[in-house]
């Protein structure tokens, strides 16, 4: 018998050992990154046992486990385990709470219900009650023996029970028409949670040990996926002014399987990866089949046809060398929201405004003729804010929206950037071509050379002095059979570089036109040229002679003249 008794009291002792509480916890904070985000779920402690366990269920499916960790205010965390477990549809939502707001619900209707009908059968007995008071009275005053104020204090006592009862019959209704609300409102809102949200197999079980006081609480933090967000900014300016405003926001989308409600949300520039050492190099080894992969290859034209070494293998121009940014204050920037957000798990946008800052710009005119008709304005800014500006930008200009600018790399703080802000209507910008000429030295030789001359002219129609940096270029050979020259421009160059891009920096005064031209030479071996030429299709030859045609009222001209950049497809 002492030997039962002892058992029976070891066990007690034991049992709180493996006392085991099914929860959710409150996601209470997050911290966004550009691809992920830290959860931190919330549970307060409710049993005052001195050692626990909770199991924290309905976790997001895209919860990376090996990021999981626990630690406990007012109470000490002694363990962390992973259980991975059969899912059962519904079970994983037995713990929410608004499951349990919608059970406590239901309990309550169901208990205001009972009360309101057994209001209403008391009032039933009160009426058959009054029934039966007046046919005594009626047979009493038949009888000559009717006591009036007898008579009297039944009827107030059944009209004082009636009119109490008819009170708590309102009161029941008004309860339950507001209870039924907070039914259907709270239903709805566990049927979005449970439709938004896909729960991981992973449960994740916190033990604990109290440290000698009431109360306390868990915090459970965990890493999950398919979260972004991005920056977009509005850039506001005058066309006339340097003063431009920058107002940020930022774009947060989540499909992580669970809904944020009511949480703090701070925004992080950090890009945590799994993958935290450089890699180890490995043997490099030529064979012969990988020298030719690769290769450009000529066409029937001698036209290098692979493009220039100075493309990437995706085909884009590759990217000019990158001044290095001083980043020794701090290497990643943190954005606290400055309230409490509510983002659910279906990958829609969130949007949120982080800050405005006022930036100092200089406006200046950039035109490109031979790939645009218009002059753009372009603004150097310097970056003011307490932000790196990377994303897109939606642009501004005296109220008007002009576009949306990608920028290609970021803008440190501190840091100058450009944006263009579309077309400037109050400049005008012609190209022409004023000579397309077969050289004749070249037609009883080996080769032939093709002169090319373009006319250019900018115009300011504008109430002040404009600086406009034209751009334009000459051809530079890709093939060891054709040639290239620069002849000349009748405006000296700003800048000529290796690649035959050309530049002009023009100082237009309000209502002035300048005008300048230039003038390059492609030389063809003969024979290249000739079934060049052939090939060529008539109706664009014929197009473009009607051109010329249409341009001058003066005769056409006897020679041909030869559009270089058309013929070629100059892009």
């Amino acid at each position: 018998m002492k030997k039962i008794i002892v058992s029976i009291l070891l066990l007690s002792a034991v049992l709180p050992l493996f006392a085991l509480t099914k929860v959710t916890g409150k996601v209470d904070s997050v911290t966004v990154f550009t691809d992920r985000a830290v959860v931190r779920r919330v549970q307060a402690v409710e049993s005052a046992e001195p050692t626990g366990t909770l199991r924290f269920m309905a976790l997001p499916q895209s919860l990376l486990p090996d990021t999981v960790r626990a630690s406990g205010t007012g109470l000490t965390v002694t363990g962390v385990a992973l259980r991975h477990v059969e899912k059962v549809y519904g079970d994983e939502w037995a713990e929410h709470p608004l499951k349990k707001k919608i059970v406590k619900l239901e309990a309550q209707i169901r208990e205001e219900g009972d009360q309101l009908a057994n209001a209403k059968d008391q009032l039933r007995v009160l009426d058959s009650m009054m029934k039966l008071t007046t046919s005594q009275s009626d047979r009493e005053a038949r009888a000559n023996a009717l006591n009036v104020e007898s008579w009297e204090k039944a009827l107030r006592f059944l009209e004082e029970k009636r009119s109490t009862y008819q009170g708590k019959i309102r009161t029941s209704d008004e309860r339950l028409e507001k209870l039924r609300k907070d039914l259907n409102r709270v239903t709805l809102e566990f049927n979005a949670e449970i439709q938004s949200a896909k729960t991981s197999g992973t449960e994740v079980e916190v033990s604990y040990v109290r440290s000698g006081q009431e109360g306390g609480k868990v915090e459970l933090e965990y890493m999950v996926t398919n979260v972004s967000w991005i920056s977009v900014y509005d850039l506001r300016g005058s066309a006339e002014g340097s003063e431009f405003q920058l107002v940020s926001h930022a774009i947060i989308r989540q499909n992580s399987g669970e809904n944020w409600k009511n949480t703090k949300v701070t925004l992080s520039t950090a890009r945590p990866s799994t993958a935290l050492t450089p890699g180890i190099l490995q043997p490099w080894r030529v064979a012969a089949d990988s020298l030719f992969g690769s290769r450009p290859t000529k066409s029937a034209m001698g036209k290098l046809s692979a493009g220039s070494a100075a493309r990437d293998e995706a085909g884009e121009e590759a990217d000019a060398p990158v001044e290095p940014v001083d980043s020794s204050e701090t290497t990643t920037v943190s954005i606290a929201l400055p309230g409490r957000e509510n983002i659910q798990s279906d990958n829609s946008d969130h949007k949120v405004t982080l800050s405005a800052s006022p930036l100092k710009g200089t406006l200046t005119h950039v035109a490109v003729p031979s790939m645009s008709s218009y002059v753009f304005l372009k603004a150097r800014l310097k970056n003011t804010s307490a932000a790196p500006v990377q994303g897109s930008l939606n642009a501004f200009l005296d109220g008007s929206y002009v576009g949306n600018i990608t920028l290609k790399n970021a803008a440190a703080v501190g840091e100058e950037f450009d944006v263009f802000l579309g077309p400037d209507q109050r400049m005008q910008l012609k190209r022409v071509l004023k000579r397309g000429d077969v050289e004749k030295s070249g037609l009883f030789g080996g080769k032939v050379e093709v002169v090319n001359q373009w006319e250019i002219e900018v115009s300011n129609f504008t109430k002040k002095t404009r600086q406009v940096t034209v751009y334009d270029q000459f051809p530079v050979a890709g093939d060891p059979n054709i040639s290239t020259k620069y002849i000349g421009a009748s405006r000296a160059e700003t800048q000529k570089d290796a690649n035959g891009i050309l530049n002009w920096k023009l100082d237009i005064k309000p209502g002035e036109k300048i005008k300048f031209d230039f003038s390059y030479s492609l030389t063809f071996p003969k024979e290249t040229w000739e079934k060049f030429t052939r090939s060529y299709d008539t109706g664009n030859t014929l197009q473009e002679q009607n051109m010329y045609d249409q341009m001058s009222p003066a005769a056409a001209p006897a020679t041909r003249q030869y559009n270089l950049e058309k013929m070629l497809q100059k892009r």
